[in-house]
């Protein structure tokens, strides 16, 4: 498996990029900012996204999204309790002098025991 962590925006958050190393299929763990970036570092290991997982939905954790899903086309996922924070973002980041932009609605809401499969990896959602 690829891991490569990143640590993203003004507040530094944990980015992580999950990759099979076999069929280049990827997933995105918190594009929090910084999604230029982060396409560049999918560009250099050949990765082909699949799921933007957001673990929560704060601005930190899903800043990225709105970009990440226009040019990955990768499904977006969270915990239903999070997803109405992404109409929120905007706000939440101008509260601390920073900039977000809202991210689109979720394509995938995830509860315990679900699975997420790219490659031949298969994560389990805790």
């Amino acid at each position: 498996m690829i891991i490569k962590k990143l640590e993203v925006g003004p507040i530094m958050a944990n980015c992580f990029i999950l990759g099979c190393e076999s069929t280049k299929e990827a997933v995105v763990i918190d594009p929090g900012d910084d999604s230029d970036r982060i396409l560049m570092e999918l560009a250099k290991s050949e990765l082909n996204v699949k799921y933007l997982i957001n673990t929560h939905g704060h601005f930190d954790h899903v800043g990225a999204n709105k970009r990440m899903k226009e040019v990955t086309g990768a499904k977006l996922a969270i915990h239903p309790e999070d997803e109405p924070m992404f109409k929120e973002l905007s706000h939440s980041a101008s509260m601390f002098g920073l900039t977000a932009q809202n991210s689109p609605p979720a394509d995938i809401l995830l509860k315990h025991g679900d699975e997420i499969s790219f490659g031949e990896i298969n994560l389990k959602v805790i």
